[in-house]
Parts: structure tokens; sequence; C-alpha cells
């Protein structure tokens, strides 16, 4: 709770001051030359809480939601926001996000950390569904050092596991999506 209370400090200082994001990284993070053409260039950042560009009201609701549950790890919070239908929080581990979630607490994961954390990055769009991390439709062979420390970072892979994706040619680390109306329709990692 103490790292993930420090990253929440951390990217309010990051986003405050002004309407523009800050660029993730550290000063003991080293200035990379421009990338090569064909390679993923956006650049994560951290976002303020309460703030996202782009989304409409209903997906910039249900984030606020998300990410106030799941700092307050209030699983009956989350629950309400799971929809009834149509929620994937893994590929054939039981039938209750909230039980999954739990037995990955107790074998040492932060999900909800997780969670968290990557509704403070950028966010994709994938049709009608916004998408957290922003790396969700990148290729990961083309990401920079800088963007794997912070999807890293994030919870959403390791960067050993972001190497092994790139060898696969997409992106599998923990994703969330919410679509246009508002549903969130996924948290998950893997295929």
């Amino acid at each position: 709770m103490k790292r993930f209370t420090a990253f929440l400090l951390l990217a309010l200082a990051v986003g405050c001051g002004s309407e523009e994001s800050a660029p993730v990284g550290t000063p003991s993070v080293p200035v990379e030359p421009p990338s090569p053409p064909g390679t993923v260039t956006d650049s994560p950042v951290l976002t303020q809480p309460g703030h996202q560009k782009g989304l409409p009201a209903t997906v910039a609701q249900t984030r606020a939601a998300i990410l106030e549950a799941a700092q307050l790890r209030d699983y009956d919070a989350l629950a309400k926001l799971i929809p009834d239908s149509g929620f994937t929080f893994s590929y054939g581990s039981g039938d209750s996000a909230i039980d999954y979630w739990k037995d990955l607490e107790a074998a040492g994961e932060q999900p909800l950390r997780t969670m968290g954390a990557l509704l403070l990055l950028k966010h994709t769009r994938a049709e009608d569904i916004y998408v957290w991390p922003w790396a969700y439709d990148k290729d990961p062979a083309n990401l920079t050092d800088a963007q794997k420390q912070a999807l890293a970072g994030a919870g959403a892979a390791t960067v050993e596991q972001l190497d092994q994706m790139a060898e696969l040619g997409h992106y599998l680390g923990w994703r969330l999506g919410i679509r246009k109306d508002g549903t969130w329709t996924f948290f998950v990692a893997g295929d």
C-alpha cells in the first residue's frame, strides 16, 4: 500500500502544474535519440487521477470509479462496476473476477495496484473501447527502454515479459478496457 501511495503521489506531482502532462522518467533515465521510423513514439505519461484528455464523460466516470475502488482496495465497489456478462478477467480461471484477484493477492501479486497504476498511464482506443495502457495496440518490439520501464513500474508486465512479447509481436500484459458507453469490459493479462 505504501508503494501504491508513493506512486500516486508521484503521479500527482508529475501531472500538476499545467494542462500538459510530463513524460514518465527520472533524471537517472538517459535521454534517448529519436526513434527510427516504424517504432512506437508514444511517450507514456502519468495523468492526474481525476483527469485524462480524450475520454468521453461515461468512460471518465467509470475510470474514476475503478481508480478510487482500486486505491481503496474496495472489492465491493469493484464488484458493482463489473457487468453481469461480457467481462473478461482471465482465460479460464473461475467465474468470479473478485475471487480471482483475491487469489492473485494471496499468491503475492498486486492486481489492484496494477489496475490503479494502469489507469494513470495514457490510453489507446480499439474501436469503441478505451484501453489502458497505451501499449495495448503496439508491437512490444518497438518499445523504448523508458516505455518498458514505465509499463513495468505500473505492474503491466516485467521488462523480461515485454521482451518475450516482442518475439510474439503483440502486447499481452495487464490491460483494462472501458466501452464508450462506460461499461467496464476487461481487466486481464495473457491470452
